[in-house]
């Protein structure tokens, strides 16, 4: 599947786990920032307690996520949940054929004789629903797996990445603001010296940004070192599952209770209720061939 399947692969169980998750996680981080934090004396042994401490968080959030529901089109009108996640059949095969993920992965799983595909499916409440009725649209997936535990870790996947490419932007804003202030800071000197006027920058509340600011003034690579620990103990920033009150049940589930959508918080401004969902590869290729548009997607 890609970069994704790749990446998922770090969350994984096999006989090292513990040791392989880090160790990859480790790479992707190396990989993503500044080399000379790297080569700080004991810089790994540093990281590996802050980038366990996100992996277990998000391992913990994505089981918060209900499900899987067995997508089968032939099934709709005889299963509640179904009936009540789609509006009509055909926005089943709407939602499948139009997932940017869906249509980018699925020769993965045809070229490596998966039948059936699990993966993390967002949908979001119509406005101004006058019938009573609980009505979904804009139905979307990604973070595909071969099965529950495998989609499951591709989820935790993605906002581990996500997690570190946010430090890496912000880092870098910082270091272009940084860049500019200089100069413009020898402008401004320029402009006393010649006029007497005087400035200064303004300052900003964000705790990160102070830190990231801090950090890049003073050019220590010991501090940046320091910010980007912290950062990975805040992984609760980029991804989180809200499971308040209002949100739509739905249900019975194979007989065990109710399905209850929680909602997912992450860099996407969109709002998603999510659950895990199953569905084959063939309804999956015979949904892509009836859909023109290919445009949705979740942005973790």
């Amino acid at each position: 599947m890609g970069l994704i399947n790749k990446i998922g692969a770090m969350f994984r169980p096999s006989p090292a786990a513990a040791d392989t998750t880090l160790s990859h996680a480790l790479a992707l981080v190396n990989k993503s920032i500044d080399p000379k934090l790297m080569s700080l004396p004991g810089a790994q042994e540093k990281l590996l307690p802050a980038i366990e401490f996100a992996l277990d968080y998000y391992r913990r959030v994505v089981d918060q996520i209900p499900g899987p529901v067995p997508m089968t089109v032939g099934r709709y009108y005889d299963d509640e949940v179904l009936a009540t996640l789609f509006p009509t059949a055909d926005d089943m095969a709407q939602g499948l054929g139009r997932s940017i993920a869906v249509r980018d992965s699925l020769n993965w799983f045809i070229d490596h004789g998966h039948e059936g595909v699990h993966g993390l499916m967002g949908v979001r409440l119509r406005p101004h629903v006058s019938d009573g009725r609980t009505n979904f649209v804009d139905h979307t997936f990604r973070s595909l797996g071969t099965d529950e535990q495998d989609a499951r870790e591709c989820i935790c996947a993605a906002a581990f990445t996500s997690l570190v490419k946010a430090y890496t932007d912000r880092m870098k804003d910082k270091q272009r603001e940084w860049g500019l202030l200089h100069t413009e800071g020898r402008l401004q000197q320029e402009l006393r010296n010649r006029g007497g006027s005087n400035g200064s920058p303004a300052a900003t509340d964000d705790s990160f940004d102070s830190q990231i600011a801090s950090a890049v003034q003073d050019s220590s690579s010991e501090r940046v070192l320091d910010v980007l620990i912290n950062w990975l103990h805040a992984p609760e920033q980029r991804f989180r599952i809200e499971t308040g009150e209002g949100h739509p049940l739905i249900g019975p589930v194979n007989g065990n209770g109710q399905l209850q959508m929680p909602t997912l918080a992450g860099a996407d401004r969109r709002k998603w209720l999510v659950c895990l969902v199953s569905f084959s590869v063939q309804e999956a290729l015979d949904a892509i061939k009836r859909e023109t548009q290919s445009h949705r997607y979740i942005l973790i």
